[in-house]
């Protein structure tokens, strides 16, 4: 019994030290600003339903302090071309497109 009654206080030592330590402190209000960037992504016509989670993504986006471009484009072709030049972030298009680009080593 006395073997439980001092392994029990022994116990109730150690967590109420582990308890007692310090919460983290709050980051510095001086830390420089994190800087957002503008993300560009391309559209294929006029939004539809196929388009709604890309809508939802882009709304997040902005919510969250991003600055969003989008662009329309009449041909996947160009879209697929301004992603390999560096000019889009995000495109959409017919897989076929983005495979070509691949195998030729131009997307990562």
């Amino acid at each position: 019994m006395r073997k439980f009654l001092l392994f029990t206080t022994l116990l109730l030592a150690v967590i109420a030290v582990a308890c007692s330590t310090l919460a983290p402190t709050a980051p510095a209000t001086n830390a420089t600003p994190r800087v957002l960037e503008t993300l560009r992504f391309s559209l294929n016509g006029p939004p539809d339903v196929l388009d709604v989670p890309r809508l939802m993504a882009i709304d997040t986006l902005k919510a969250q302090g991003y600055t969003v471009e989008q662009t329309q484009f009449a041909d996947q072709n160009v879209i697929v071309a301004a992603l390999l030049k560096g000019d889009l972030d995000f495109g959409t298009g017919d897989t076929s497109f983005g495979l070509g680009g691949d195998c030729q080593g131009r997307v990562t």
